[in-house]
């Protein structure tokens, strides 16, 4: 390509502004000022759109927390039937002490002392 440097940085200078008008404008010159504006419909509908992503986030944590407390009433109920038919059992200690983690810990059983 010949020519100097002035030349050259000319003709980017041209390219860049067909690109310019070609993308429709947004630049830094007063032809941009339009895309650059604020526009209230786009505002209100932006705001529209995160007020119902709000309401759909506060519906699933408010469906979650009333399957929460019904799973843990179902849980309430099923240990007292559980409790009740130990007692009826007689097996009321084990049980209990099984629903904290495990079976009831063993007997140490006692050393006799040497005489």
């Amino acid at each position: 390509m010949g020519g100097g440097n002035g030349q050259k940085s000319a003709k980017a200078r041209e390219r860049n502004q067909a690109k310019m008008k070609a993308e429709g404008g947004g630049g830094g010159g007063g032809s941009g000022m339009a895309a650059r504006g604020f526009n209230p419909d786009a505002a209100k509908a932006a705001q529209a759109e995160r007020a119902a992503a709000q309401a759909l986030k506060d519906e699933r944590a408010k469906k979650k927390l009333v399957q929460e407390a019904q799973e843990a009433r179902a849980k309430e109920k099923a240990d007292a039937a559980r409790a009740a038919a130990d007692a009826a059992a007689g097996t009321a200690a084990p049980a209990a002490a099984m629903s904290f983690g495990g079976a009831p810990a063993k007997k140490k059983k006692k050393k006799k002392k040497k005489k």
